[in-house]
């Protein structure tokens, strides 16, 4: 019984001293758009603006929209997403992460919207 007791106190002793994780920022998407194109009008227009570029994309296809991203050959930090949410008649567009600054990125998805 007693080793139990010395085990928790230990346990909470462990659990204090452990460094906690740093508070995220309130999140906000670096560009947000509406545009009235379908989802699969939008999906080829961006891709196409990728390839022409030789960019290295990848498209995950929701019941919803999707998410285009270079997250693989990109580290995280520097990644770019541009997620595509169906509203019905519009579709919701938001160009996020640290990539999301580049230009290209930019330029691309103001062409298809």
């Amino acid at each position: 019984m007693k080793d139990i007791g010395i085990i928790s106190l230990l346990s909470v002793i462990i659990s204090a001293a452990a460094p906690t994780s740093p508070t995220l920022p309130d999140y906000k998407p670096a560009r947000s758009f509406v545009t009235a194109k379908s989802t699969d009008q939008f999906a080829s227009c961006f891709a196409d603006t990728q390839d022409r570029g030789g960019l290295v994309w990848a498209y995950i296809r929701k019941d919803d929209g999707g998410t285009f991203s270079n997250l693989g050959p990109r580290p995280l930090s520097s990644a770019y997403f541009v997620v595509v949410s169906d509203r019905g008649t519009r579709r919701d567009v938001r160009l996020e992460g640290n990539g999301a600054k580049e230009i290209g990125i930019n330029r691309a998805v103001d062409q298809c919207v």
